[in-house]
């Protein structure tokens, strides 16, 4: 399972980790941290299963280091450290902090495991993938389509830079390596204007899976809806 994190997320992340923990699932979690603060704070807990990297350590070469923000820098590190990854022989599970875990999604994935080479949610609207639960398996077309997704993060449209979700979404979209994809459906894997919505949590609630906490506002944002859910896990 790989990751990212920063100081203001600092208890977004442990919510997350306090999420799998009761639900008894065990990772080998990396988490990137995108500063020295949230670095130090989990690099304390580093264990056999639980390993944190800074995302300093990992340079972008070439077009991938030009003019953009720290964010860009962070999301464009994770997904060569994903190729780095894939090229060793291990499967990544790319999932963000700001995520509910209701139930362990690897039951729906492996009795397909031979059908599919990634498994990832939908976003905004069907199709268009969102990087927040994307399991990729470790095949080489998986392999050449992550390489295509690192080229494309290094494009530049209107003067601004891609982001990785409308990168990734271009290059499934054409899907030129052949890579076998399934796609998520909302009852599962709904994002956060659904899974947080009365109307829609009432009627769907027991089916989810992991419900991200996307559209929700920053940190504290985040937190008071996630109390306001029940999904606050953390006595803070």
């Amino acid at each position: 399972m790989l990751t990212a994190t920063n100081k203001d997320f600092i208890n977004i992340t442990e919510n997350f980790l306090e999420g799998l923990r009761r639900l008894r699932v065990r990772y080998n979690i990396t988490l990137m941290a995108e500063d020295e603060e949230a670095y130090n704070y989990f690099s304390r807990r580093s264990n056999s299963e639980f390993h944190v990297v800074s995302s300093n350590q990992f340079i972008l070469p070439g077009k991938l280091n030009r003019n953009i923000s720290s964010y860009q820098h962070l999301i464009r590190r994770r997904t060569v450290y994903i190729l780095t990854l894939l090229r060793s022989g291990r499967d990544v599970l790319l999932v963000d902090v700001d995520a509910v875990w209701l139930k362990d999604p690897l039951a729906l994935i492996f009795p397909d495991y031979q059908k599919f080479d990634a498994w990832i949610a939908q976003g905004k609207e069907p199709g268009f993938p969102c990087p927040c639960f994307f399991y990729m398996k470790s095949v080489t077309r998986m392999i050449n389509m992550v390489y295509d997704w690192i080229a494309r993060v290094s494009y530049f449209e209107d003067g601004r830079p891609v982001t990785d979700q409308v990168a990734l979404f271009n290059i499934l979209e054409k899907n030129r390596r052949g890579v076998h994809i399934k796609y998520l459906d909302y009852e599962r894997f709904p994002i956060g204007k659904q899974y947080f919505n009365w109307t829609w949590h009432k009627e769907n609630h027991n089916s989810v899976y992991v419900a991200h906490g996307n559209h929700l506002g920053r940190e504290q944002g985040k937190i008071e809806t996630f109390k306001e859910f029940g999904v606050w896990l953390l006595d803070i």
